[in-house]
C-alpha cells in the first residue's frame, strides 16, 4: 500500500496523540486508587483536548471564523437566509 506524505504525516501525529493519552491514562491508574483514578484520567485526558483545540484554534484564526463558518451553515439549513434563492435557467451552446 502506497501511502502520500500527508497521510504518513496524519497517522504519526493519531499515533503520537494516542500514545500520550495512554501513557497519561496508564500513570494515572497506576499511581491512584480505584475510583480516583479513573476520574483523574478522564479529566487528564479532557483538559489535554481542551488545550489543544484551543491551539488549534488561535493557530487558525481563532473562534470568530469558525463562528462564521457554522454560523453560514446553521442559518442555511434552518431556512434563515438573508436572501432569496434565484434560478437561472441554463441556455446550452
Amino acid at each position: 500500500m502506497n501511502l502520500d506524505d500527508d497521510t504518513k504525516r496524519f497517522i504519526i501525529h493519531r499515533l503520537k496523540w494516542f500514545g500520550i493519552y495512554a501513557a497519561i491514562a496508564y500513570l494515572m491508574f497506576f499511581l491512584l486508587p480505584f475510583p480516583f483514578d479513573f476520574v483523574a484520567a478522564i479529566g487528564a485526558l479532557i483538559l489535554i483536548n481542551f488545550f489543544r483545540m484551543r491551539g488549534m484554534m488561535k493557530r487558525y484564526g481563532g473562534m470568530g471564523r469558525m463562528k462564521d463558518l457554522f454560523g453560514s451553515l446553521s442559518s442555511s439549513r434552518s431556512g434563515n437566509q438573508n436572501r432569496p434563492l434565484k434560478y437561472e435557467l441554463w441556455k446550452g451552446a
